[in-house]
């Protein structure tokens, strides 16, 4: 079936795993209205991404600071892991902030096992896929370590907040230095604590503003945690090239 999904992960995996995510094709209304492009936009999230078209292949998706603009192609076969901040990190068994913006080969990670399953995932009937990856997740992360409970209790209080929290209230309140937390956040999630807080803010308020019948940027802006509506417009164009009214449009 064409379009977007995604799944949430079994119980298990759910301590490193947000989602899984699927896209295949085009929808029958996406091609009637002509749809290229597809923006891809930061969230604080490392994903794995396969490519299981033609000779598939595996990447992992760093940390994004900015909106990447990728063409919609009508054969789009592709299966996605996002991770929660810090679960790649220790699936990777190192630090990603090597990583941050950047696509590399997954099988250069994690070895020539993943490039096997990549290919054996293509092979498959699209519905028999989770069982396998989910089986291959839980098998690799069986071997990790826990993810770093300081990162992660620090996103996860970033994202509860929309980011309205300083960095150095935050470390106050974890017991450790403002940069011992930014070194170690930087490590596991990919970029800095200030950073994942700008995306978090950014995040809710596009979301605040799809869910909204009418836009008023300003009480968005307030309602986010933002300074004020240009503050608000300052953050989009930062981290995706486009106003709040563009973005939202598209």
């Amino acid at each position: 079936m064409p379009g977007y999904r995604e799944i949430e992960p079994p119980e298990e995996l759910m301590p490193w795993v947000e989602a899984v995510w699927i896209r295949r094709g085009q929808t029958a209304e996406e091609s009637a209205a002509g749809a290229q492009v597809h923006r891809v936009l930061p969230d604080g999230r490392i994903d794995f991404l396969f490519d299981l078209r033609g000779r598939p292949h595996a990447a992992l998706v760093g940390t994004m600071t900015r909106c990447q603009v990728v063409r919609r192609e009508p054969d789009e076969d592709f299966l996605g892991v996002r991770f929660r901040p810090g679960g790649a990190a220790a699936l990777l068994g190192h630090s990603v902030d090597s990583f941050t913006d950047c696509q590399p080969r997954l099988a250069d990670l994690l070895g020539h096992g993943i490039e096997r399953l990549t290919v054996e995932l293509s092979r498959m009937a699209p519905e028999g896929r989770l069982e396998v990856l989910f089986a291959e997740l839980l098998e690799r992360l069986h071997r990790a370590v826990q993810p770093n409970a300081l990162a992660s209790v620090a996103a996860a209080q970033l994202d509860e907040l929309n980011g309205a929290a300083s960095v150095s209230g935050l470390a106050r309140e974890l017991g450790v230095t403002r940069q011992h937390l930014t070194r170690c956040f930087r490590r596991v999630v990919g970029i800095g604590p200030k950073t994942y807080a700008r995306v978090a803010r950014f995040q809710a308020a596009r979301k605040r503003a799809l869910s909204s019948h009418i836009t008023d940027w300003a009480e968005i802006a307030y309602c986010s945690g933002y300074t004020d509506q240009s503050h608000l417009i300052a953050d989009f164009r930062r981290l995706t090239g486009l106003t709040p009214v563009r973005l939202t449009a598209d």
